[in-house]
């Protein structure tokens, strides 16, 4: 028996043939198999088969309509019912995705690479699996297709235009507030109460909104009385980013003195900009050699960062610290190497972002508790980015027998701080019908801030060149009574250390 088997064994056919059979059994591979009869619903007369099952082999989810919010690169598109088709990729992978033409991408903010747009079929529909580096998924948990690309293929400012499309007035609203303080006095075997109260109400409808400052009084003699400070009537103006406010109100204190006055005030409004765009800061450009990373430093803390393409970029869309502090760029290239260069960043107060437009409205009667209540007077200041480092702004202030204008300038010094300048000049008519007064003032705001200490210096010198320089309340207030040059503010000089 042993001489039979070793015969067999040391046969070569044999042994080949044994290999064989043991290598194809190590290659055997097969695609999925899903039994198709058992999703046969009982009753329907729909017959499952299995190639409607394939899709599951590469998605877990199947194509067909679902409504959902697009977002691109995290930011909120639109919400609405989209058509999923299954879409290959560069691996020739089959990935779910939205049945969209360039036109439609188009309005999400997608700038579409020419090769991309040329591969569709008669624009019917554009494969995002072509672009590098471009990744999406569907979430039906959450009713959300998320759709992440690099930012060289995303535009800035019709993301913006469809954040503004998404934006809505909320729902019809009444908040009341309200604080109630009594006291109480013993004196001599005598006790007096007396009570305090105010109530704030807000009702919204709409795009409208309605504010109520009131409040109540109960003096130690019984007397009580009701006091209304305060109705103002707003609403949003989004195609200009502004708020509409009409009521009692406080013109704008940037340029001139504030004036309270009841009337009509249209203001920018910048909770209508995006997060980072409301303060100032300077734009960031350089060159990148090869896809890098940029990152931005401010006192130690890293502010931004962000994936650039080769060639020129511009940075703006970052968000510095109040404090200031000079910022630390730094781009990283492909192959790992790192370039840096500094951004001298100072902030202060009238500073706008190179071509953004602030600007503030008002006119109405007069409303200051002296003789002069009644005076029809207008304001405007516009403040405009110039530059990444310089802002122009200036105004007019027009009233009964009174005119001022001013004009200003800031600018950012960099490592040397941040300074603004106004001019000043009014004229007032009012002085109890005596020879008009005309003066001149001239106001210097300085800023720094001292990163090693962590400091802010703040040194406001307000300077009057002329006795004769009256600011609208004060011009009111001798309107019935001559004017003593003596009497008047010289000079006014705030320092702040911080």
């Amino acid at each position: 028996m042993k001489k039979i088997m070793d015969n067999y064994i040391n046969k070569p056919s044999i042994n080949l043939f044994i290999a064989g059979v043991l290598f194809a059994s190590f290659n055997i591979s097969a695609n999925d198999y899903y039994p198709a009869n058992l999703l046969n619903i009982e009753g329907s007369t729909q017959q499952v088969t299995n190639e409607d099952l394939n899709v599951f082999r590469e998605n877990n989810i199947a194509p067909g309509h679902y409504t959902v919010t697009l977002f691109v690169n995290n930011n909120r598109i639109e919400t609405r019912e989209f058509d999923f088709i299954l879409m290959e990729d560069k691996n020739n992978n089959k990935i779910l995705a939205p049945r969209l033409s360039a036109e439609e991408w188009y309005k999400a903010g997608i700038d579409l690479p020419y090769d991309v747009i040329n591969k569709s079929k008669n624009n019917d529909f554009i494969n995002l699996n072509e672009i590098n580096n471009a990744n999406g998924y569907l979430d039906l948990n959450r009713k959300q297709y998320v759709l992440t690309l690099p930012q060289l293929y995303v535009n800035e400012d019709r993301l913006k235009e469809n954040e503004i499309k998404n934006w809505d007035s909320g729902i019809p609203a009444l908040l009341v507030s309200y604080a109630l303080s009594s006291f109480n006095s013993r004196s001599q075997g005598n006790t007096t109460d007396s009570y305090y109260g105010n109530i704030q109400t807000q009702i919204n409808l709409g795009p409208w909104r309605f504010n109520n400052y009131s409040t109540w009084t109960k003096n130690e003699n019984g007397d009580k009385k009701w006091n209304t400070l305060s109705n103002v009537i707003s609403r949003a103006i989004t195609r200009i980013n502004s708020e509409l406010m009409i009521g009692d109100l406080y013109s704008s204190s940037q340029l001139f003195d504030s004036v309270k006055f009841r009337g009509i005030k249209l203001v920018t409004d910048r909770l209508m900009t995006p997060t980072q765009n409301r303060t100032y800061a300077p734009s960031v450009s350089g060159i990148a050699n090869t896809e890098s990373i940029v990152t931005i430093t401010q006192n130690g803390q890293v502010i931004y960062k962000r994936s650039v393409p080769a060639g020129p970029f511009n940075i703006t869309d970052y968000y510095p610290m109040n404090s200031g502090g000079d910022l630390y760029v730094s781009v990283t290239e492909a192959d790992g190497s790192e370039k840096s260069f500094i951004v001298p960043f100072s902030s202060i107060a009238n500073l706008e972002r190179k071509g953004e437009l602030k600007y503030s409205f008002s006119t109405g009667k007069y409303d200051g508790n002296n003789s002069g209540d009644g005076a029809y007077i207008i304001q405007t200041e516009a403040f405009y980015g110039l530059t990444d480092y310089v802002t122009l702004y200036g105004g007019i202030l027009v009233g009964e027998k009174y005119q001022s204008v001013g004009v200003g300038t800031g600018v950012n010094l960099g490592s040397y701080g941040a300074i603004t300048t106004d001019l000043l000049y009014a004229k007032s008519s009012t002085n109890n019908g005596n020879d008009p007064l005309h003066g001149n003032a001239f106001k210097v705001n300085y800023s720094k801030n001292i990163s090693i200490t962590d400091t802010t210096l703040s040194l406001v010198g307000y300077r009057h060149f002329d006795v004769n320089f009256l600011n609208f309340t004060q011009a009111m207030e001798h309107k019935d009574r001559k004017y003593y040059p003596s009497n008047g503010l010289k000079n006014e000089y705030t320092l702040s250390i911080n």
